[in-house]
């Protein structure tokens, strides 16, 4: 559901992209969303995703666990743009170009390998 919404809400052409004040609220609504359900498991009885995290018998799981939040974030962001390509303009220092079908590929495997 969530996912959806981010997607419609933040991706190239939609309303977050002109208006700041839908995008922000986009994510705030979904990071909200993600500290209810955590109160909720708490209030469950259950182990809270975060002490789940923190007490993982490996230190790094923490680490990694942001690295993979982020990464995922940026993939599908470059997804977007790939899929809205047409309506994408880059400009470096003051002069517009376009990447070819190449280009994106390779950025798009970059993307997804780090992920």
């Amino acid at each position: 559901f969530w996912g959806g919404g981010l997607h419609i809400n933040t991706s190239p052409l939609s309303v977050g992209e002109a208006q700041a004040n839908v995008f922000f609220t986009t994510w705030i609504s979904f990071f909200c969303s993600v500290v209810n359900c955590g109160v909720w498991r708490i209030s469950a009885g259950r182990i809270s995703i975060a002490e789940f995290v923190n007490n993982h018998h490996r230190e790094t799981t923490y680490n990694w666990f942001w690295t993979l939040f982020f990464s995922v974030i940026c993939a599908g962001s470059m997804c977007s743009s790939y899929a809205n390509r047409e309506y994408v303009q880059f400009y470096f220092r003051g002069e517009s170009f376009t990447l070819s079908q190449r280009d994106w590929i390779v950025a798009m495997g970059t993307m997804w390998g780090l992920v």
